[in-house]
């Protein structure tokens, strides 16, 4: 429970590691989930924030896509399934990216 910057990495390189393993075997549905996962960890890091609910939707999600039944699946084919996962992104703030910073602090 809550966060821990060693276990939110791992969790966070696995994640990484199935996404860019979903497209090179067919499963690009997996990649999309995958990829909101780690923007899950990436803003629960940054943000030092905790959310299991959102994890283990995110998670049943994953394992739901890698099945032989989502082999093939587009993102567009599944669009309900990836807008609610972001909608459960979404209530986790963002994370600004240095250039968005220096944009702002420069007006």
């Amino acid at each position: 429970e809550g966060t821990n910057d060693e276990d939110m990495e791992a969790a966070y390189i696995k994640a990484a590691e199935i996404r860019d393993l979903g497209a090179t075997f067919d499963f690009p549905l997996t990649t999309e989930v995958a990829d909101g996962l780690c923007e899950l960890l990436h803003r629960f890091r940054h943000a030092g924030m905790y959310g299991h609910a959102a994890l283990q939707t995110h998670l049943a999600a994953l394992q739901l896509v890698c099945t032989e039944a989502f082999k093939g699946k587009k993102a567009a084919e599944e669009n309900p399934l990836l807008d609610g996962l972001r909608r459960v992104l979404e209530k986790y703030p963002p994370v600004e990216s240095d250039a968005e910073a220096a944009l702002r602090d420069d007006e």
